[in-house]
């Protein structure tokens, strides 16, 4: 057997190199700033840097739509091959690295956000970089189950269980929108709700319908809200309608019976545990005593994410994946991060980014743009990782479900492996550790 030769790695590009070789399941080894990866052929890569800025590279990738293009691009204009080696003219690692633990910050700096936000650029670089692999002779596998070509993790956040401050709220949102029908109706309701004891928020079963129709199983984020709620300070009164309690019989049976019946419980960390090593220990040993399982997965409450200070919490709090990393308030939909696989932020945690939040629906965001995202993903055969809180299945959002079904209904079509949280991450962590260093 040969081997593939990586020179000029630097140090802090491993994350790079070990999230790129994620989908080749090929032993590699690593010794100074040398990387050798088994192969059919025998050939050496090497790494420059032109200086050319990150931002505008990201710039003129998102500016081609086409994401086959986009590879060909870099291909083109970086890479130079003879028989023995290959001339790179960027570091696509320490780019990619920089794009993975810099996202924020180099998207202040791009003019074209929307684009940016769907496009998931690490992947771009990172397929490039195969397509290079793939001509020295190492061989790719698909990396999901049974060679499906992607995978759509299905997720719902569990805010709060009983309608409370939305009978005001929904109403100014329906009195902005010029929809005054739905904003009376709205209004009105909490009298009959409350005398015949009604829950719209209360959709567990509506959705245990919906997944059982296409053999799946999503993972339930249940919280533990204990944020303090101040009288003056309108944004904090919120929290006092988020908050319920996991041991109240009629909320633990359901915990319980999905347990039992294959969906998955996660923690949905609560507004300030993304900071307190004690909250997030707490809430999840509090979780397990109702589930009577181990408890492996968290998204934190609002997508509040300190990086990488929330991901060494959720790790020592004996966590295994974390989906927090996504675009807040549904501003925008895609790969905050620049990508669409799951990759390891620190040692002994994956992150799996949110991909898809129902709220995007408010900013105008439509099925299509959905689909969009799902053929974007399929291309790169990564994972599109969509939440859809359980109080949108009830009637005051309307047609909020029926999007959620056309989406399940599209990845099957598309040949996607529909998963949880948990067995996405069983299978990534089994079959991609050794590659991955994770």
């Amino acid at each position: 057997m040969s081997r593939v030769i990586l020179e000029n790695v630097k140090r802090e590009s491993i994350i790079g190199i070990r999230y790129m070789l994620s989908t080749h399941p090929q032993n590699y080894s690593l010794k100074n700033n040398i990387v050798e990866i088994r192969s059919r052929q025998q050939k050496t890569i090497k790494f420059q840097n032109n200086n050319m800025p990150i931002e505008k590279i990201i710039e003129r990738i998102i500016k081609i739509k086409n994401h086959k293009k986009q590879v060909e691009w870099i291909l083109e204009n970086f890479v130079k091959s003879d028989r023995n080696s290959i001339s790179i003219e960027i570091d696509i690692p320490e780019m990619a690295t920089k794009i993975i633990t810099n996202y924020d910050k180099i998207f202040q700096k791009i003019d074209k956000k929307e684009e940016m936000a769907e496009t998931p650029v690490a992947d771009v670089l990172a397929a490039a970089f195969r397509e290079i692999l793939l001509e020295c002779g190492v061989p790719e596998k698909n990396p999901w189950p049974s060679e499906k070509r992607f995978a759509l993790c299905l997720t719902h956040d569990v805010d709060e269980l009983k309608k409370t401050y939305q009978y005001l709220t929904r109403t100014i949102h329906y009195i902005k929108q010029r929809k005054l029908r739905r904003a009376v109706r709205n209004f009105i309701s909490a009298v009959p709700d409350k005398l015949l004891d009604k829950n719209p928020y209360w959709t567990f079963d509506q959705i245990e319908e919906i997944e059982k129709q296409y053999n799946v199983r999503s993972t339930f984020f249940f919280l533990k809200e204990t944020a303090k709620v101040r009288p003056f300070a309108p944004e904090t009164w919120k929290h006092y309608g988020r908050r319920y309690n996991w041991n109240e019989p009629k909320i633990k049976e359901k915990i319980q019976q999905l347990n039992r019946n294959g969906w998955e419980i996660g923690l949905h960390g609560s507004y300030e545990s993304y900071k307190s090593l004690k909250l997030l220990s707490t809430e999840k040993k509090e979780l397990e005593q109702v589930t009577q399982n181990k408890v492996v997965g968290i998204r934190q409450h609002n997508l509040n994410l300190l990086i990488p200070d929330t991901w060494e919490l959720q790790r020592d709090a004996g966590f295994v994946y974390d989906m927090s990393l996504g675009f807040k308030g549904g501003r925008y939909i895609g790969f905050r991060g620049g990508v669409c696989f799951p990759f390891y932020p620190v040692k002994g945690l994956l992150e799996i980014p949110t991909t898809i939040m129902d709220i995007s629906i408010n900013q105008g965001y439509r099925l299509r743009d959905f689909e969009k995202i799902l053929e974007t993903v399929s291309y790169f055969g990564g994972v599109c990782n969509i939440l859809w809180h359980h109080t949108v299945f009830s009637e005051e959002y309307h047609s909020w479900d029926r999007i959620y079904e056309k989406i399940i209904e599209k990845a099957i079509e598309m040949d996607a492996w529909i998963c949880n949280g948990r067995d996405l991450t069983k299978w990534w962590n089994e079959n991609r550790t050794r590659v991955t260093g994770g």
